[in-house]
């Protein structure tokens, strides 16, 4: 399974963690992060592969996590309309309702919202998950 994360950001890291911790082959998993310092970490850490945007290699993935602040996931979904076919596409945005997403995402509809909290950080969360019927 090939996961692309849209965000690098500290939950992010945390599940690219636990992914890596359990087994998951990490090159494939890909993170697309505009910061270079944050890409730069993320492949020192994990091994990871870090883009700083969103093209082709993104779309190469069976799962996208959405891990970016909720007031940029607009613009940040901008660049997959029109272009997810198969991909269950999983956000762990707080906050955004699923129709939001699917809205955003030009109607697309294999979408989970997944709420992890904050022990997640450290290897010991959990999280409450809703999806589409579609998934």
């Amino acid at each position: 399974m090939k996961i692309t994360f849209l965000g690098g950001g500290n939950m992010a890291a945390a599940l690219i963690g636990g992914l890596v911790k359990q087994g998951f082959v990490p090159t494939d998993i890909q993170v697309v992060e505009l910061q270079a310092e944050q890409r730069d970490k993320l492949i020192a850490t994990y091994g990871v592969t870090c883009l700083p945007e969103v093209g082709d290699a993104a779309l190469v993935a069976d799962l996208v996590v959405l891990a970016v602040k909720p007031q940029q996931m607009q613009a940040a979904l901008a660049p997959f309309v029109g272009h997810l076919q198969h991909q269950i596409v999983v956000s762990i945005a707080a906050g955004l309702t699923l129709a939001t997403l699917s809205r955003w995402l030009g109607g697309y509809r294999k979408i989970v919202r997944a709420m992890p909290n904050t022990p997640a950080l450290i290897g010991s969360g959990m999280a409450g998950l809703c999806a589409l019927p579609e998934v």
